[in-house]
């Protein structure tokens, strides 16, 4: 089966399958790529269309080429791991459309953000598929350094199982 809608019911997506890849410009020039580990979610379907999605990552999984970086993205100065150690995606209905607008948030702060869905395959019991979305950290407080240094703009890619 390959549709491009998912059957209804919840959906739950696979940790061990999904990855959520950040990337960022540092310097205006050199993008700086970094995963981070989904410990849980879900997506629900209802008449065909996403009602509710709920996700939630591991916000001391950062993980860059550069340990020293990694160290300081999960400080204090940047997502606070060690109080808030979860990056939560939530949303609501998208009335049947390939962009999921929601919420994310990160050390208490929330904004908003619309994942597109750029592919998608619907199996029996499982589908794969792969959403972008871009979110300023400044609206996130992730404002550590200016924005000459790490731009303002992350952008997110999430390639993800889910299963029914």
């Amino acid at each position: 089966m390959n549709t491009t809608t998912l059957p209804n019911g919840t959906w739950a997506i696979d940790p061990t399958a999904t990855t959520v890849t950040v990337t960022v410009k540092k310097m205006k020039a050199i993008t700086v790529p970094a995963t981070l580990t989904v410990l849980n979610g879900s997506i629900a379907v209802v008449d065909g269309a996403v009602s509710a999605v709920e996700v939630s990552v591991d916000a001391a999984s950062y993980t860059s080429p550069n340990s020293k970086r990694n160290d300081h993205v999960v400080s204090a100065d940047f997502v606070n791991a060690a109080e808030h150690p979860t990056i939560s995606f939530s949303a609501e209905a998208n009335n049947g459309t390939q962009q999921i607008p929601g919420t994310v948030g990160i050390k208490g702060r929330n904004a908003p953000i619309t994942f597109a869905i750029s592919r998608l395959n619907i199996g029996d019991e499982s589908a794969t598929f792969t959403a972008t979305a871009t979110v300023d950290r400044n609206d996130l407080g992730i404002d550590k350094l200016p924005s000459f240094v790490i731009a303002p703009e992350l952008n997110i890619t999430v390639d993800a199982t889910a299963t029914l």
